[in-house]
């Protein structure tokens, strides 16, 4: 499944980030500051992947990732769309 979206940028996260996503995690600022790249503008598609390369979700940025050093910790960054069990 991961590799059928090979143009959408991937967050790589650990296994209890992963576990928090798939039940319903909004990604935050505080997440994605450390892993997301510096080019996305809001509106634009991530995907989330575990260690092992599995897609966990998929998420529209809510924010540029320049914004993201300016928000709360909390601040919500991205929306989840999809998410893959």
């Amino acid at each position: 499944m991961e590799d059928s979206l090979p143009d959408i940028p991937a967050v790589t996260v650990d296994n209890p980030t992963a576990l928090r996503l798939r039940d319903g995690f909004q990604p935050d600022a505080e997440l994605l500051r450390q892993n997301v790249h510096s080019f996305l503008a809001a509106g634009d598609m991530i995907k989330f992947t575990d260690s092992d390369g599995r897609l966990i979700a998929l998420a529209e940025m809510q924010m540029a990732a320049d914004e993201l050093d300016r928000m709360k910790g909390n601040a919500q960054a991205a929306r989840l769309l999809r998410v893959f069990k």
